[in-house]
């Protein structure tokens, strides 16, 4: 059975929902609008972009859950501050415990890794190589790497 584009809006619709989230729009008219996604109850929305129609909204959920699941948590939607962060989140947790470092940011750089590799950017996969590639060394020496890769502070803007 072949899933329709219908059929992934539906989904897409459904799964919005039961993050607590709704399509959201700061303008519409007859030939389209400014439309994202915003948690249910709240003016705005957290995504980085926005598109011109409701389906295209949820084209993009459809395939790109997870960032919607971070934007529900207030984490970085966009994948290379995501990384920044989730590097911050693991250094903060192993403090100089390098074993406990890489556990604690597993998932996360799959995540980044998968979300890069759709970009096609190549910087940031050859970031997540070189971290993973590291066998040792200070968490705090791989997020200075990061902070210096994506050209931000200590202190980056959130999503």
């Amino acid at each position: 059975m072949t899933i329709t584009a219908a059929d992934r809006r539906e989904e897409a619709a459904d799964f919005l929902e039961r993050v607590g989230c709704r399509i959201t729009s700061s303008f519409f008219d007859r030939g389209g609008g400014s439309y994202s996604v915003g948690r249910i109850g709240q003016e705005g929305y957290f995504l980085p972009t926005t598109w011109p129609k409701e389906e295209y909204v949820l084209d993009w959920v459809y395939g790109h859950r997870q960032q919607v699941r971070r934007g529900v948590l207030g984490e970085p939607v966009e994948f290379a501050l995501f990384l920044k962060h989730a590097v911050e989140k693991a250094a903060e947790r192993a403090g100089d415990d390098w074993h406990v470092f890489v556990a604690a940011l597993g998932n996360d750089l799959d995540q980044v890794r998968l979300e890069a590799r759709e970009a096609k950017d190549d910087e940031i996969l050859d970031l997540v190589d070189d971290i993973e590639g590291l066998r040792s060394g200070s968490p705090t020496e791989v997020l200075a790497r990061v902070r210096e890769v994506l050209g931000v502070g200590t202190q980056a803007p959130r999503m």
